[in-house]
């Protein structure tokens, strides 16, 4: 335990435990910064104590949160420049407590004197608290008289501000977690939103079906392709609607996608209308969650394109079949006379 090692006194133990249990109430970081700066005042019944962040850089401290002991204090919240009130901030960045019993004498700090005595400042204790770029927070403490700082003192000060310091990077690392699973549950309703929408629009046939042919979903696109609404669908298997010429060739695929887990591309059957006819629809289909996930586009006018030009290339060829045999014969005809 930190207090037994530094040998802190059992007053000193009872507000170190105060102070964990008050930060892990606080939860935020401003409520934190106020937790500490109390305890460290009451405690070491000093007449402001205060929490900062620190711009290293820039010289400058923000004091986020501050105690005081008495009305005719003034308040310290707000931004200062170290360098207004001496060379201190050299020894804060090299991680070193700085304690002053005197800031009119000590040779970091009588210059700014009149400035200190504005804020009724005499004794100074600061402790920093140094991140991955350095010296990032102050912990203060200051009396109105001067005051030689003791060594229980300052230990206290260092373990209220270790303890507050690892309390604060506990809550920003989950708030940090809270705001990454808030975004990627954001995103993922997003995306759901999307395939929604897509499902609901999309004038392709969607089908979501059992390895063994059992429809489990349909989106409205059926109704307006094949007349069938999605209630006369759901729980039959899609093998009832296929042309009987196309039967063995669709659980080929089935079983492809199933049993190998592959993929198909422009996979192309017929399927019945609810009038009885049949429509051409070419599939992209695969595995997914344990069903078969298919897309499917009518193709009918396609085919019956196709097989019109077929027949018409066909009727071409035989036409001329038919002029070179003319031809041909009415040669012979011309020789025989």
């Amino acid at each position: 335990d930190f207090c037994l090692s530094r040998g802190l006194g059992d007053v000193y133990k009872r507000q170190v435990l105060e102070l964990g249990n008050r930060l892990r109430d606080a939860r935020a970081i401003p409520a934190m910064a106020a937790v500490a700066a109390e305890v460290l005042g009451r405690t070491l019944e000093v007449s402001r104590a205060g929490y900062g962040s620190v711009d290293a850089a820039g010289e400058m401290t923000r004091i986020e949160q501050d105690w005081c002991a008495d009305p005719a204090i003034p308040g310290i919240a707000g931004p200062h420049a170290f360098r207004a009130f001496g060379s201190f901030i050299d020894d804060l960045k090299r991680g070193e407590t700085v304690a002053i019993a005197d800031v009119a004498l000590d040779p970091r700090t009588r210059a700014s004197a009149a400035r200190f005595a504005a804020l009724r400042i005499a004794g100074l204790l600061n402790v920093p608290l140094l991140g991955k770029d350095g010296l990032e927070a102050v912990v203060v403490a200051h009396t109105v008289r001067a005051h030689p700082w003791r060594d229980d003192e300052i230990d206290f000060a260092r373990t209220v501000a270790d303890r507050t310091w690892a309390a604060m990077q506990q809550a920003e690392a989950e708030a940090g977690l809270r705001r990454v699973n808030e975004t990627l549950e954001q995103q993922v309703a997003e995306r759901t939103a999307d395939r929604n929408r897509l499902w609901q629009l999309s004038g392709d046939l969607m089908l979501v079906a059992s390895f063994d042919g059992v429809i489990a979903a349909v989106n409205p696109a059926w109704m307006e392709m094949l007349g069938w609404h999605d209630e006369e669908l759901i729980g039959r298997s899609f093998l009832d609607l296929i042309h009987p010429d196309d039967l063995g060739h669709t659980v080929g695929g089935a079983n492809a996608i199933a049993v190998a887990g592959r993929s198909l591309r422009r996979f192309e059957n017929r399927y019945r209308h609810r009038d009885g006819s049949f429509r051409w629809i070419s599939w992209t289909a695969g595995p997914g969650n344990g069903f078969i996930v298919a897309v499917g586009r009518d193709v009918t006018a396609d085919k019956e394109t196709a097989s019109a030009l077929q027949r018409a290339e066909d009727q071409l060829r035989q036409s001329q079949k038919m002029e070179a045999v003319g031809q041909l014969t009415g040669g012979l005809a011309h020789r025989l006379h």
